[in-house]
Parts: C-alpha cells; sequence; structure tokens
C-alpha cells in the first residue's frame, strides 16, 4: 500500500479536496488499511468493500458511512495511478444517506433572536451574525473565513467561495447593510490588532471560530426559550422561507452554494406545508361553507 502522505497529497492537489475533508478521508483510509492488514488481504475488489462495511462499519452513523465511501472510493483511484490495481471506484454506489428533513426556524423565532441579540445579555457581534446567518443563507465555516474584500457595500452583494472552492454571490439585505457598514466603519478598525482580511472580528482582536459562532447562536436562542438552535438551522431558515414566499428551486439552489439540486429539494418538502395550509385557509370551498352559514 502506498504511504498516507502520497494519499493525503493526492486529496488535496489532484482532487481539490479542502484540508479539513483530507484529514477525514486520511483517517478514514488509516482504519480502512488496518482492516486489509488484520485480514491479510491481497488484492482489492468490491467484495472487499463490502466486507468491510458489514464487518468493520454496521454500527456507524449513515453519514459517516457514506464518507468512508467516498474516501474509499478516492483511495482505490489513487492506486489505480500508482500500482497495478484496477480502478474500480465507480463501482461503491452505496447508499447510506437519510433524507432528513431539516429542523426549520420560523420568521416568528427569527424575530425572537433578534429581539434576543438587542437587549442587555446580547453577546458582542451577536445581531450582525444572526442576520448574516438567517438573510445570506451561510454556512457557518463561510462565515468564519469571509473576507473583508468579498463584500461589496456599493454592490449590497457578498462573494462567497463555498464547498469545493465554488463561487457564489448572495445579496445583502437593507437591514443587513445599515450593519455591516457600521461594522466596517466603526467597529472592526478598532479591533484590530494584528493584519487580517477577516471581515468578522472579536473585540479581542482574534478571528472567530466554528465554535466561538455555535456558542453565540445557542446563547441567543436560549435566553428567549428557542431551543436545539444551531448556525444551519437558520441557513435551512432562509432556505424555506424563500420558497414559501415563492422562489423556484434553482435560485435558492443558486443562493445556497449546492452543487446539485437534489440537496435543495429537500427543503420543498418544507415549503409543501406552507402550501397546504394556504390552500386550506383560501381554497374557494372555504367561502362557499361561509356563505350557507
Amino acid at each position: 500500500m502506498k504511504k498516507l502522505e502520497q494519499f493525503q497529497h493526492y486529496c488535496l492537489y489532484t482532487l481539490g479536496i479542502k484540508p479539513s475533508s483530507t484529514s477525514s478521508y486520511v483517517s478514514d483510509i488509516s482504519r480502512f488499511i488496518q482492516f486489509i492488514e488484520d485480514e491479510h488481504i491481497q488484492e482489492l475488489n468490491p467484495d472487499v468493500i463490502e466486507h468491510y462495511f458489514n464487518e468493520r462499519c454496521k454500527d456507524l452513523r449513515k453519514a459517516t458511512k457514506s464518507r468512508y465511501v467516498s474516501a474509499i472510493r478516492s483511495y482505490i483511484q489513487f492506486l489505480s495511478y500508482h500500482t497495478q490495481q484496477y480502478d474500480f471506484s465507480d463501482q461503491l454506489k452505496y447508499e447510506f444517506s437519510e433524507k432528513r428533513l431539516p429542523k426549520d426556524i420560523s420568521i416568528r423565532e427569527f424575530s425572537l433572536l433578534l429581539e434576543s441579540s438587542n437587549d442587555n445579555y446580547a453577546l458582542e457581534d451577536e445581531r450582525i451574525i444572526i442576520m448574516l446567518l438567517f438573510t445570506t443563507g451561510l454556512r457557518v465555516s463561510e462565515l468564519v473565513e469571509l473576507n473583508l474584500n468579498s463584500i461589496s457595500l456599493q454592490d449590497k452583494t457578498i462573494k462567497i467561495i463555498g464547498k469545493g472552492d465554488k463561487e457564489r454571490v448572495v445579496i445583502i439585505h437593507d437591514d443587513l447593510f445599515v450593519l455591516i457598514n457600521d461594522y466596517i466603519n466603526q467597529i472592526r478598525p478598532k479591533r484590530i490588532k494584528a493584519k487580517t482580511s477577516r471581515f468578522l472580528i472579536q473585540s479581542s482582536g482574534k478571528s472567530y471560530t466554528r465554535q466561538k459562532i455555535y456558542a453565540i447562536v445557542k446563547d441567543c436562542a436560549l435566553r428567549v426559550g428557542i431551543m436545539d438552535m444551531h448556525p444551519h438551522r437558520l441557513r435551512h431558515g432562509f432556505a424555506s422561507t424563500l420558497l414559501q414566499e415563492g422562489a423556484d428551486l434553482r435560485s435558492v439552489q443558486t443562493l445556497l452554494g449546492h452543487s446539485d439540486i437534489k440537496t435543495t429539494q429537500i427543503y420543498s418538502h418544507l415549503s409543501d406545508n406552507s402550501l397546504q395550509e394556504k390552500y386550506h385557509a383560501f381554497h374557494p370551498g372555504q367561502h362557499i361553507k361561509k356563505e350557507k352559514k
């Protein structure tokens, strides 16, 4: 077997996988190699992969299994380039992912969060973080890595580099524009202690982390009695609200940065619920019943 360092290099520079995902892939393949050694396997084939999942992965979460498949598929491709191993990666088409509906956030809950972000107990930058996540649909990693030069106050847009280095542009809502403008001109300059292009900077001068953003969103929600709140729920709320107000799937797909529209289609189930409510509230049959009375 080739050294894991070479596989890591392949993931980073040939496949263009992000460092965080590459690290997970290397860890996954390390476990896979241990299995191969334990079982004294001499040749890799689809049956070996199936045996691996049956023996070592049966108790793992479905999302983890899906990542393992992706990692092994990349590893087989890697071996085919550097050894006599034949490439059977296209035969690895296991379906593990659960199509769970994302937990939504209502406009009312969002309003409560905004009220909470203005009270005396609010954490620093709470309001602008909540607004950015809900009104633009940013992933928490995209918010953390957001650069100052990606924001155009003139065009009221933000250029985002998302998963797979895919670029998209999101629109800055008028209320968010006021917050961003004030942050750039009044707040951020006072916090800079070292040269950085990051947009969000803590009062300590440090850049924000994913963990810090999670804590801020959670604390803000708990103050108004909203449980189990996290940044990704705000992204879900952004998507489902757009669909409920009549936006088409393709537009929402573009704004969210989904490479496959199937990923966006899961939100259509949420908008279907809204559609049913509107159907029962405004259907002509409702007026017929009232007239009979």
